[in-house]
């Protein structure tokens, strides 16, 4: 069936029939969530590509477009993955623009979709439309579970395991204890354990942005710490801006301070958007970390979080990448994220892809439950 590519300059321009007939692949493909995108980078351009065919709208996504700047290195092929190049070819392939597919923050990719329709043609469809409208650009959609991975790669496209999610399901869980009572004999033992730790050190939980407001500067620090700590640059006033500016994208948030309020020792954001929770940050005080306990960690990390989404009606909630033990532990479901990247025709460049069975051994050797999972089929996998 063939569609007409309609490319919308700007988020103002998108016919509001787009955001209506279409539905998000995650939470962070959401008008919502592209719009505060689109707020927090003026200086990146953001267009939306879509697909119409003779019964309407088939699929759209945002597209955001670097032309003379970076991306951040998580959403950003060319120096996320090792492709085997030397320091020329990395410099050359630097220099290219991008065009990042449906989210640059989050990790959860996808794009917005007839729901009846086939995920996996949907997929590939609007992949190829983006990279023919922008064939100069390493055009790339990031962070994809396996059910929106097109069967057949897209032509002239790259299929990359990225990296492993957790998320713990909470439909029809009839609160906390139905979510618990979904879960393995040791995740529920290890979520009561930090629930009950609440009793005699209860949390500090913000729900509005007046609240959150006097917090942001230490809540920018304490962010900065975990960046600094994985090897990134952390400015505390920018990531102090950063979570305010996802608090304020949902349609309810929980800010989790744990530890004295004037010294918290960690602390996590939780965002919903429709029926989709995200454990969004967590920042920590290493130093308060070690003196009180790890269990301010895992109760802001999980247990706390996951309490409020299955209060909430959040039909799962997405924990995110890292700390990928201590959430399977939690009984979390491990999910495969791959990306596809499209390098421009005649780049000159020579790419060698990451085999998949090389980049599990990777990140199985830093997470022993994740690599016991694994063995025993119990991720949520790609076919190879």
């Amino acid at each position: 069936m063939s569609s007409d590519v309609v490319v919308f300059p700007d988020l103002e321009a998108v016919e509001d029939d787009v955001w209506k007939e279409l539905v998000p692949d995650s939470l962070y493909v959401t008008p919502a969530w592209t719009q505060a995108l689109a707020r927090s980078r003026p200086d990146v351009p953001v267009v939306v590509v879509a697909l119409r065919g003779p019964h309407g709208w088939d699929t759209a996504a945002a597209v955001f477009l670097y032309e003379g700047q970076e991306p951040s290195p998580t959403y950003d092929p060319v120096v996320r993955h090792d492709w085997g190049w030397d320091e020329q070819e990395k410099a050359a392939a630097r220099s290219l623009p991008r065009a990042i597919i449906g989210t640059r923050n989050g990790h959860l990719g996808g794009i917005l979709r007839q729901p009846n329709n086939d995920r996996s043609l949907q997929t590939s469809r609007l992949f190829e439309a983006v990279c023919e409208q922008f064939p100069l650009h390493v055009t790339s959609i990031p962070f994809l579970e396996p059910s929106l991975v097109p069967r057949s790669t897209p032509r002239g496209a790259l299929r990359i395991l990225a990296d492993v999610g957790v998320y713990i399901p909470l439909a029809e869980s009839a609160g906390v204890e139905g979510v618990l009572r979904g879960l393995s004999s040791n995740g529920r033992r290890q979520i009561r354990s930090d629930l009950r730790t609440l009793d005699d050190e209860p949390l500090v939980t913000i729900e509005s942005l007046d609240q959150l407001k006097d917090h942001l500067p230490l809540l920018g620090v304490m962010l900065a710490n975990v960046e600094r700590r994985h090897g990134n640059p952390g400015n505390a006033e920018a990531l102090a801006g950063y979570v305010r500016s996802c608090a304020a994208a949902a349609d309810v948030f929980r800010v989790y301070l744990s530890g004295p309020s004037d010294a918290p020792a960690a602390f996590s954001l939780l965002v919903v958007i429709g029926s989709e929770a995200s454990l969004r940050v967590v920042g920590l005080d290493y130093d308060q970390l070690n003196a009180l306990g790890k269990h301010h960690y895992h109760r802001t990390l999980v247990s706390a979080p996951l309490r409020d989404a299955a209060r909430l009606g959040a039909r799962r909630m997405d924990s995110g990448v890292g700390a990928l033990d201590a959430k399977l532990q939690r009984g979390g479901v491990p999910v495969e994220l791959t990306s596809l990247v499209h390098f421009p025709d005649k780049c000159g460049l020579t790419l060698t892809v990451p085999h998949v069975a090389s980049v599990r051994a990777e990140l199985a050797a830093s997470n022993r439950v994740l690599a016991a999972k694994w063995k025993k089929g119990d991720v949520v996998a790609l076919d190879d």
